[in-house]
């Protein structure tokens, strides 16, 4: 996923001297809230500029973002919720792939408001999560071949 750029080199780019580094086992599984305000900072700058074509000159600021950013932590605790073992799985690979910064730009980007998940989306996740092999023996692989689809 294309944010991956940024939060790599947020959290790795000194290398040994990174937060990421330095406090691995603080994001590593990545962290709801970390997920989360990644989200929140990509849809403020996405808003900005989807307002009238040109960034705009709002500050990023806790209360610019907190509505979204308390909306998306709600579903994103919901989810993970779902299926906790596979979820922290997920969460561990997503620390592991900002890290060795195995990262693409994804074309197309939007913001949606957070309506919530149905029963059946919930249903179709939990299936969904249920039959996913989340192989963390597999991390030393090169990951370069995956595709968005299996994040």
């Amino acid at each position: 996923m294309w944010w991956w750029a940024g939060f790599g080199l947020v959290l790795f780019g000194n290398k040994k001297s990174s937060i990421g580094i330095a406090y691995a086992d603080y994001f590593n599984p990545l962290p709801l809230q970390t997920i989360t305000l990644i989200v929140a900072v990509i849809g403020f700058c996405l808003r900005l500029y989807l307002n009238n074509g040109i960034v705009g000159d709002e500050q990023f600021s806790e209360t610019a973002v907190k509505p979204f950013y308390d909306g998306y932590l709600s579903e994103l605790k919901e989810w993970s919720a779902i299926e906790p073992v596979v979820t922290e799985k997920v969460r561990r690979k997503q620390f592991k792939r900002a890290l060795y910064a195995y990262l693409s730009l994804v074309a197309g980007a939007s913001v949606h408001k957070v309506t919530g998940m149905s029963q059946e989306a919930k249903l179709r996740a939990r299936m969904n999560l249920l039959d996913r092999e989340v192989d963390t023996g597999s991390e030393d692989e090169d990951d370069r071949g995956m595709q968005s689809e299996e994040i």
